[in-house]
């Protein structure tokens, strides 16, 4: 007999991921499509921004879906499933912090090496703490139901996630809003909402947004707007300029 996850579940499952990793290598050949004939130093830290963010997320989700894939086919322990999806997630997440910083580059702040240095640091510092537990099996809280083991997903190992959310709706609504350049201001504020969805789409994943005690439900919840920021960062992409009428800042 067919289980409700082998035919309705994990073809959406594997069906949202297929979706979202093409829409980001969409963006990331349009984002270098733009660098043709321009010169701007501007523009080229925008596209490098908006290259990396893209990758972040190529990275998380091909690794998330692999590693699914791995574990639901019972080829992978579930402790090790864990560990290597969490530290896929924080290598994406790295990827992503950097678009984020090439962003704030483009607006030619005077802190953005202050804010290039204290980010990482943070980000450096959450990731420690949160490879500490994850990599410490004693940590973890372990249920048995029959046969199945559930292995918790505690909010410390999504630390570096919420940490490089935070920073982007903080620092980009800023950036937005200071711009000196309708560009700057639109392209800062598309990847505003796509950080936002990516954080709903994690706070569910997290389980700070409850269960609805329905798998397909829940899976709607967090990668509907999975997918649909992947479509701000598309359009991101697609509406960057090949130049600016006049030198960028904030």
């Amino acid at each position: 007999m067919v289980s409700f996850e082998n035919l309705v579940f994990d073809p959406t499952f594997y069906a949202f991921g297929t979706v979202i990793v093409c829409f980001l290598t969409a963006t990331v050949v349009i984002a270098i499509m733009k660098l043709r004939g321009s010169k701007s130093i501007e523009v080229r830290k925008l596209v490098m921004g908006t290259v990396l963010f893209a990758l972040g997320a190529i990275v998380t989700t091909v690794g998330v879906v692999l590693l699914s894939f791995l574990s639901r086919s019972g080829e992978i322990d579930p402790f090790l499933y864990l560990q290597s999806e969490f530290l896929d997630i924080y290598f994406g997440f790295g990827l992503i912090l950097s678009g984020i910083q090439f962003t704030v580059y483009a607006g030619g702040s005077k802190l953005a090496s202050t804010f290039r240095a204290l980010t990482w640091l943070t980000f450096a510092a959450s990731s420690t703490i949160s490879a500490a537990f994850l990599l410490n099996r004693a940590t973890y809280a372990v249920s048995f139901s029959g046969s199945t083991m559930h292995v918790a997903q505690q909010l410390v190992f999504w630390l570096p996630v919420f940490l490089t959310s935070c920073i982007g709706l903080v620092v980009l609504p800023v950036l937005a809003l200071r711009a000196g350049d309708s560009g700057l201001r639109s392209h800062a504020s598309l990847f505003a909402v796509s950080i936002l969805l990516v954080l709903v789409g994690c706070l569910k994943e997290s389980n700070l947004i409850p269960s609805s005690g329905d798998p397909l439900r829940d899976l709607l919840v967090s990668f509907v707007p999975f997918t649909t920021g992947s479509v701000i960062l598309l359009l991101a992409a697609s509406r960057l300029p090949s130049s600016y009428a006049r030198k960028l800042g904030v």
